[in-house]
């Protein structure tokens, strides 16, 4: 039995909604699950869906999944999955990150056979941009193709989407029939001051002063996206954990490090302190809630797992947009009001 989501979800009302008579409900198999970020992107798109099957080994990642979606059929690892039985799928969303390509690249071969034995109508993947290059992208792009798959690929940033981050990743959608356009990008513009929580007091965060730490001020162009507040006496032989960002900048990409030493620095023109970005900045950073942070906050509880979970996540305005596009193809999968209807 696959798990029902949408718009019941946390207490929201269908508020003068009916479905399309006879209307289909969207399966869905996520095989890079995590805490369910992809399933937040289809929550805020009006429609029904049914999740099928998701793959998802951490346990952590799993508790806070559990408590946003409740106990779903878990294929784990990928091996040895047994399909009778199993509800086919519509839509299947996989991801390859840099911990994949570098220790367990044999996943995009699980992928494959999941993939070849459920032949879903439409795929969405989300991968780091260092996987284009890869022989084994390749072998993957032509895999599916000789399953008769047409491949649209693309490099979109978050920037371009109404956030304040210059995180690329590479997104390939997959149909079945017909082929995929990407959508445009957001005129709109933001800075970190955008993201940012006023008034944090937390020494742990607090880097140091500007009088004592700032040893070089630098003025970068006006056209520039960073701009810097200066650099900071830092013992690392990385130079850009020593850059301090203006809140006025976008930020860097988000990426986590096991020494906890790369997060990023921004200058309070407010407290006139530097300090690190918290947690709930971080998921800012990738489009969620401060409601959805809150209740991911209760299961990691410390600011290690934050970190690296939010730097696990989907950027969600990106994914809503993909997933908008495909859905707005399938007429049967909307939600549509009365006035709709009746038109």
């Amino acid at each position: 039995m696959g798990r029902k989501r949408g718009l019941k979800k946390r207490g929201r009302k269908r508020n003068d909604k009916v479905s399309i008579p006879k209307s289909k409900e969207l399966r869905v198999m996520d095989l890079s699950a995590g805490i369910g970020g992809n399933f937040i992107a289809l929550d805020s798109l009006n429609i029904d869906y049914n999740i099928v099957a998701i793959a998802e080994t951490d346990e952590y990642r799993l508790k806070v999944y559990n408590k946003l979606y409740g106990e779903t059929r878990n294929l784990g690892n990928l091996e040895n999955i047994e399909y009778r039985g199993m509800t086919r799928c519509d839509l299947l969303l996989y991801s390859i990150n840099n911990y994949d390509i570098k220790y367990d690249i044999g996943k995009i071969d699980k992928y494959k056979k999941v993939i070849s034995k459920r032949m879903p109508e439409y795929l969405i993947l989300e991968s780091t941009t260092s996987i284009k290059n890869k022989k084994e992208f390749e072998n993957l792009v032509d895999f599916l193709s000789n399953l008769g798959y047409n491949n649209s690929i693309e490099v979109l940033n978050a920037k371009d989407f109404g956030l304040p981050h210059n995180m690329q990743k590479l997104y390939m959608v997959s149909l079945l029939k017909g082929n995929f356009e990407f959508p445009n990008k957001n005129k709109e513009s933001y800075t970190i001051r955008n993201i940012f929580e006023d008034y944090v007091y937390d020494e742990e965060y607090i880097v140091g002063l500007p009088y004592r730490k700032l040893i070089k001020r630098t003025r970068n162009d006006s056209s520039s996206e960073y701009k810097i507040y200066g650099k900071i006496d830092y013992d690392s032989w990385l130079e850009n954990q020593k850059v301090v960002y203006s809140l006025d900048s976008i930020a860097p990409a988000i990426f986590y490090s096991y020494s906890g030493k790369m997060q990023i620095k921004v200058y309070d023109d407010n407290l006139k302190i530097i300090r690190e970005l918290i947690p709930i900045e971080y998921f800012r950073l990738m489009g969620f809630s401060d409601e959805l942070f809150l209740e991911i906050e209760e299961e990691l509880v410390s600011d290690t797992r934050l970190y690296k979970t939010a730097t696990e996540q989907p950027i969600l305005p990106i994914m809503k947009k993909i997933l908008q596009k495909i859905i707005e193809e399938k007429i049967e999968w909307r939600i549509l009001s009365k006035k709709d209807l009746l038109h």
